[in-house]
């Protein structure tokens, strides 16, 4: 599994101030985001960028998309590796209607 989507599975299921090693470590709480709140998808899209960042700074080609499905009440993450001529995706993640997140195979 590539490092940064086991960082996003580490991420997805834990809260800033949870670790002691590095507090700024984690995700925000979903609650808000599959309702829609702008701000909040925003805010995880900046920590999701610092974590990519943080895990592989050697990659500058990827980038974090979040896509509000409103149909199925869920948000889908995605990292996607764009360095090369077509995007490769790295990992894929959905919060459900209850905020809970889960790393897509």
């Amino acid at each position: 599994m590539d490092p940064v989507a086991r960082a996003l599975r580490l991420a997805l299921h834990t809260r800033p101030g949870e670790t002691l090693g590095d507090p700024s470590f984690g995700l925000p709480c979903f609650a808000d985001l599959v309702h829609g709140d702008r701000r909040a998808i925003h805010a995880l899209k900046a920590q999701l960028r610092g974590l990519v960042r943080g895990v592989a700074p050697e990659r500058p080609g990827l980038e974090v998309r979040a896509v509000l499905d409103r149909e199925a009440a869920a948000l889908r993450l995605e990292i996607l590796d764009r360095s090369g001529p077509e995007p490769v995706r790295i990992a894929r993640a959905t919060i459900n209607a209850l905020g809970i997140a889960s790393l897509d195979d």
